[in-house]
């Protein structure tokens, strides 16, 4: 059986709508090791902090393998949001 962080690099790889999207990386997740994508299902099954465990790996990942970052389209427009909302909490 593969690791969570195998599985995470491999969907990485494979989807690369996903390295931006953590909900379609989390949901391609739970459908490649078996479990409900439906968060409320999922409770009954396991630990909901599985979506967390994804998402650290995905941190961890695309810090060794820039090339497996989101387009750069998709952080400029996060950096635009995130300014505006500074901006706004100011």
């Amino acid at each position: 059986m593969k690791k969570t962080e195998e599985i995470v690099l491999d969907i990485l790889q494979t989807f690369p709508h996903t390295r931006g999207n953590d909900n379609r990386l989390v949901a391609i997740y739970l459908k490649k090791v078996g479990l409900p994508t439906d968060l409320l299902r999922l409770a009954d099954y396991t630990d909901v902090s599985v979506t967390e465990t994804v998402t650290r790996w995905r941190r961890k990942i695309q810090a060794e393998h820039p090339e497996l970052r989101p387009d750069p389209k998709t952080l400029h427009n996060r950096r635009k949001r995130q300014v505006e909302f500074e901006e706004a909490m100011r």
